[in-house]
């Protein structure tokens, strides 16, 4: 995986696949033995980060999924920059990086996380899992 992860990075500087009316994602590897990948989403006109996502992507029997995490940064909450990160990001991941599935976790108490995950394509599995799915 490591190495088609390389690739795939390659692919997204090179294409600017996620960009978005209001911003531009750029994609990092963070972790040289593990396939870690952190998108930090900045605003286009101020070039001030807004958010962000990491992929943790293992490979399993049902093909290649991802464990996922994301933040906004306070001073952008409300804004609807979580959705449109999250559903850009998914769209790489599946059309990109050929994931099976991405997963991610909000806690029961947080109603808004919850909203912003099933908003952007996230179904809920249970109290706090939720789970994404290659559309085939």
């Amino acid at each position: 995986m490591r190495l088609r992860l390389k690739k795939e990075l390659k692919h997204f500087k090179d294409n600017g696949c996620l960009e978005t009316k209001r911003l531009h994602l750029e994609a990092h590897e963070e972790a040289e033995s593990q396939n870690i990948l952190s998108i930090c989403a900045k605003d286009k006109e101020t070039g001030q980060p807004v958010g962000g996502v990491t992929l943790h992507i293992e490979e399993q029997s049902c093909g290649p999924i991802a464990l996922s995490g994301y933040w906004i940064q306070k001073n952008h909450h409300g804004k609807g920059y979580a959705i449109e990160i999250l559903k850009s990001v998914l769209v790489f991941a599946f059309e990109t990086l050929d994931l099976v599935c991405v997963h991610t976790k909000a806690p029961e108490h947080n109603l808004a996380s919850q909203y912003i995950l099933q908003k952007a394509g996230f179904v809920k599995e249970n109290k706090e899992t939720f789970k994404a799915r290659r559309r085939t």
